[in-house]
């Protein structure tokens, strides 16, 4: 798979997974996760998804794997939107860095 159909693919997934971790974040008291969890998932979604579009994927190891840890750690097991997450973040890190200009 070249990295452009991998691009597609995570905004694919991001898209999917958007209107998920809205209706999450609207749940509050009842959310798989707290409200804070849940922003900082959507904020760095969003981040991923600018970088993929601008073409300028820079990959953080501060960051790697830390929503995956999140689901893994505290949501239940095969969650849909947990599972899309670690999918994402998963996909994000096996992409090329882009070069710098």
């Amino acid at each position: 798979m070249n990295t452009l159909s991998k691009h597609a693919k995570i905004l694919t997934l991001i898209e999917e997974a958007e209107p998920l971790l809205l209706a999450e974040i609207e749940k509050r008291a009842t959310a798989v996760d707290s409200e804070r969890s849940l922003l900082f998932m959507r904020s760095r979604l969003n981040e991923l998804e600018r970088m993929i579009r601008t073409r300028t994927v820079i990959k953080d190891e501060r960051y790697k794997g830390s929503m995956g840890r999140l689901v893994v750690d505290t949501w239940p097991l095969n969650h849909p939107l947990g599972s899309k997450i670690t999918a994402i973040e998963y996909e994000f890190y096996r992409l090329p860095d882009s070069p710098l200009k």
